[in-house]
């Protein structure tokens, strides 16, 4: 999958997966979440639905994500801020005035966890709303809104209504 999506052919990608679907149909839901976004964009709602687990289970570990890469943020952050002063101190021990810092990513890890959130909710609110779900669509956008607020996420449920002609 990562290698047909690097080469552009993700349709290679979806015919082998649609051959180990009906030769391997344990192996293709083995393979789902490597498949998810794919099989969205393919259209394939009914599949992800009954395979993904129960939606609100599917949220639940999105947000565990989130809150994972937050942890991992702030545990960044202290250790920059830890290895900036080590910096100063064996400068400081040397005589030297010049002092370096190592560069502050926690914007751009921020915003990696937060795009990454919205859109796996969005790709979860698509899935729901195009399999006559809305309720649990809105149910998931609102915990999201409550979590992060984004309009992206405010405007999901009607935008994939909008995508998948509902």
């Amino acid at each position: 999958q990562a290698i047909n999506h690097e080469l552009q052919d993700d349709d290679a990608t979806y015919a082998l997966f649609k051959t180990i679907r009906e030769k391997d149909p344990q192996l293709a839901k083995q393979c789902y979440f490597y498949l998810e976004s794919l099989l969205v964009s393919k259209g394939e709602y009914q599949w992800c639905l009954s395979h993904m687990g129960e939606p609100q289970g599917r949220f639940n570990l999105i947000r565990q994500g989130l809150n994972l890469d937050r942890d991992n943020q702030k545990r960044m952050a202290e250790m920059r801020q830890r290895t900036a002063q080590q910096m100063v101190e064996m400068n400081q021990k040397r005589g030297w005035t010049n002092s370096w810092s190592p560069p502050d990513t926690s914007e751009m890890m921020k915003k990696s966890a937060e795009d990454r959130f919205v859109g796996q909710t969005r790709q979860l609110i698509e899935i729901l709303v195009a399999t006559d779900h809305k309720a649990d669509a809105e149910r998931i956008r609102d915990q999201a809104s409550a979590i992060l607020d984004d309009p992206r996420l405010k405007s999901s449920v009607d935008d994939a209504a909008q995508k998948v002609g509902k």
